[in-house]
């Protein structure tokens, strides 16, 4: 019993005491020196279902990534819960124009401070008679760009949309391929017709983080937990085989050829003729590793791009293809387009992007 009472008296008055000083150390040092990733938190809005984030959890933030957050970007949650340095407003400004960025991860574009993303650095560069609002949100597909167009539609009336197209989008947009309840997802039926599956609230917490908000306050926690990715030591590796071009398993998108050309079919007529009265531009990234590795002819998820691009055309609405640009731009100047840490587009790519569509409204005389 005597020697029970002593370890229980070790623990407490001991071990403790000295793991709550190393946690204290560890905390400081990690504060200073290599701060933990801050991540908003993402909610489903019952009354819109749109997926977008919570103010209540804070609404500014440091993104980090690397081993020692050697990469830093800061992010604000605006008014109406979208990452953007500007508030919006559903009234309109007499003679300004109003431009909607609508995309995923790129346009949400957590890798840059806020106002250095490519829809605020567009308006920066057009000027006071434009006003560019961004729509982004992390794994959104195509489909899902088309439920964000009618909510922006119905409460901020854009004149102009930017579509914004990354390689994922298409095969994700088809219901079943991937887990997001949340998103807009497109069934294709036995006789070839569409349904359009409306998102609903998920069963399970979306980017939830262990611990809850308490340990999302530990700068520390979030550097183990997000820099680190100490949570897949714990999670089963298993060895994938596929052949992946630009966060695309190629073979997944070259067996669905039909099923992903009918589907983008239906949701770029769709768009067209929901927003037919507003001017409709779609811009879509390229396969940005074989231009660095001088085989762009031999880049079999190019055919997304074209795909993308003769949709386009037969519905007359402008498609930037960014790969001609890109290729060019890495000719001459060998500067990568993405960050080091993941494939979205680095301070330069966000710049580059904002000067194409930039030359695009200069050259068509808005």
């Amino acid at each position: 019993m005597k020697k029970l009472k002593k370890i229980l008296k070790n623990f407490f008055f001991v071990t403790i005491p000295v793991l709550l000083v190393i946690f204290i150390l560890l905390e400081i040092i990690s504060r200073i020196f290599f701060p933990g990733k801050e991540a908003p938190k993402s909610i489903y809005d019952e009354e819109t279902h749109i997926v977008k984030y919570n103010r209540d959890y804070g609404t500014r933030g440091l993104w980090t990534a690397g081993k020692f957050a050697q990469q830093r970007a800061r992010w604000r949650i605006n008014n109406e819960g979208w990452n953007s340095p500007i508030d919006f407003f559903t009234e309109k400004k007499p003679g300004v124009k109003r431009i909607a960025v609508i995309g995923d991860s790129y346009i949400e574009a957590w890798q840059v401070d806020a106002e250095k993303a490519y829809p605020n650095l567009l308006g920066d560069s057009l000027g006071a008679n434009y006003e560019v609002y961004r729509f982004g949100v992390s794994g959104a597909p195509l489909s899902q760009y088309l439920h964000m167009s009618r909510y922006v539609e119905k409460k901020y009336s854009p004149d102009i949309y930017v579509f914004n197209l990354v390689h994922n989008d298409f095969h994700e947009s088809i219901n079943g391929l991937m887990y997001i309840p949340y998103y807009l997802t497109i069934k294709i039926n036995p006789d070839s017709s569409f349904t359009e599956v409306q998102p609903v609230s998920p069963e399970r917490a979306y980017n939830k983080v262990p611990g809850g908000r308490i340990l999302r306050m530990s700068s520390f926690f979030r550097y183990v937990y997000y820099n680190l990715n100490w949570m897949e030591k714990f999670k089963s590796k298993k060895t994938s085989a596929k052949e992946v071009e630009m966060n695309v398993a190629v073979k997944d998108v070259l067996d669905r050829k039909d099923s992903l050309v009918a589907v983008t079919r239906y949701l770029i007529k769709t768009i067209k003729s929901e927003l037919g009265n507003k001017e409709i531009i779609f811009i879509m990234d390229a396969p940005r590793q074989n231009i660095y590795k001088g085989d762009l002819a031999t880049a079999r998820i190019s055919w997304l791009n074209n795909m993308a691009g003769e949709v386009c055309k037969e519905n007359g609405l402008p498609f930037i293809d960014l790969t001609p640009y890109m290729q060019e731009d890495y000719a001459k100047n060998g500067k990568k387009f993405e960050t080091e840490y993941d494939g979205h587009w680095s301070e330069y790519g966000h710049q580059f992007v904002a000067h194409v569509l930039y030359n695009y409204f200069k050259n068509t005389k808005h």
